[in-house]
């Protein structure tokens, strides 16, 4: 063999050895499709729902309230969480994941609202039995803060006047559309009782049509930030957890998220919501 020959011998070895090491582009760009993200997982309240504040202090009564806050320094809301709270510290019984909002954690039969074992009416006696047992304690500095913070808990957890009182916010409904429009899939994930969602669901179908698929606690028995109920969507809907981000307002339920491999984003506005989104690859 001349020296040609075993120079294109020795070319053509060294050809197929690189060609069999080297990714090929179809499984590099497989790779890639399994890891983007295209599934966008949104909590309801806090994201895309708020209260509708000058309709709650309407249906309480601005005067009551303006007094309630001069004589407390503080907000009727923080008020009302933190009596919640001090409910949730007193129970004999105690959640191995507590259910958290805004910071405080929650009695349990809020968590029994919120899956669906208890109605708004068991829930608000309940809660009337509490309160006047910390009033009988002095944890109210008269009975107006008392009556005040039972009126206050009752027009919120009562469905008749969710409707009223809360309102959608625009720009991340916004949002959920433009993501829609961009071909991503939506599916909604809430701790809600079902009497709530009821009322949103009727007077906002358009956005609840925004979503590939709604999971609303009361309806699974299962709460966030409990990881089963983030499995369960995976689960349902036959979703992987790198192709999925999760937009909550509190941080432990982001965090459950994460531990179940799912991207999470931790909602304060808009604004920083599409940074963070962006960031992830999303097309806005």
């Amino acid at each position: 063999m001349n020296v040609s020959k075993i120079f294109i011998v020795i070319l053509s070895y060294s050809i197929l050895i690189i060609s069999s090491t080297r990714p090929s582009t179809n499984l590099v760009g497989e790779t890639m499709h399994k890891n983007e993200k295209k599934i966008i997982i949104f909590d309801l309240d806090g994201v895309l729902f708020k209260e509708n504040k000058p309709a709650f202090v309407k249906k309480v009564g601005f005067s009551d309230l303006a007094k309630y806050t001069l004589r407390t320094w503080s907000t009727p809301e923080s008020i009302c969480l933190d009596t919640l709270q001090c409910i949730s510290a007193q129970e004999e019984k105690k959640q191995e994941i507590p259910l958290m909002h805004r910071g405080r954690s929650m009695p349990c039969c809020i968590m029994e609202w919120q899956l669906g074992d208890k109605d708004h009416v068991q829930v608000r006696q309940e809660l009337a039995q509490h309160i006047d047992a910390l009033a009988a304690k002095n944890h109210f500095k008269n009975e107006q803060d008392r009556d005040l913070t039972k009126r206050i808990l009752d027009i919120t957890l009562n469905p008749e006047h969710l409707a009223d009182i809360t309102a959608p916010i625009s720009p991340m409904v916004q949002l959920a559309k433009q993501l829609k429009q961009n071909g991503y899939k939506l599916f909604l994930l809430s701790n809600l009782a079902t009497e709530h969602y009821d009322v949103l669901q009727a007077k906002y179908p358009e956005i609840a049509e925004l979503f590939d698929g709604i999971i609303i606690s009361a309806h699974v028995k299962m709460l966030k930030p409990h990881k089963q109920i983030y499995q369960h969507v995976l689960e349902t809907y036959d979703l992987k957890p790198q192709e999925c981000i999760f937009i909550d307002n509190q941080k432990e339920n982001v965090d459950a998220a994460q531990q179940c491999g799912i991207a999470g984003i931790t909602h304060k506005n808009v604004s920083k919501t599409k940074t963070e989104l962006v960031k992830l690859g999303i097309k806005i």
